[in-house]
């Protein structure tokens, strides 16, 4: 899954182009479930993809996205609807 950095910035709010100098930007992505890939090329073109640590996770993320599925339809059985909305 690649990103560029529009969506990556709205998926994480916290992330700007303006707010990463390349101390900081160097520390996040050594340490983040994120690769940045810069491409030469005019104007710069800079993608964001999950890392080898972030590969790893999704499969903690596919996990809770069945429990979360079965957890509303105990739900959905329980009370005769959802509490929440898909």
């Amino acid at each position: 899954m690649r990103r560029h950095h529009r969506a990556a910035s709205s998926a994480c709010p916290g992330l700007s182009a303006r707010g990463n100098d390349s101390g900081t930007r160097a520390g996040f992505v050594s340490r983040s479930p994120i690769a940045r890939n810069v491409q030469s090329e005019m104007p710069p073109k800079i993608e964001y993809e999950l890392s080898e640590i972030g590969h790893k996770f999704q499969d903690v993320l596919a996990t809770l996205e069945v429990w979360g599925n079965e957890y509303i339809e105990y739900l959905k059985k329980r009370t005769g609807t959802s509490t929440c909305s898909r």
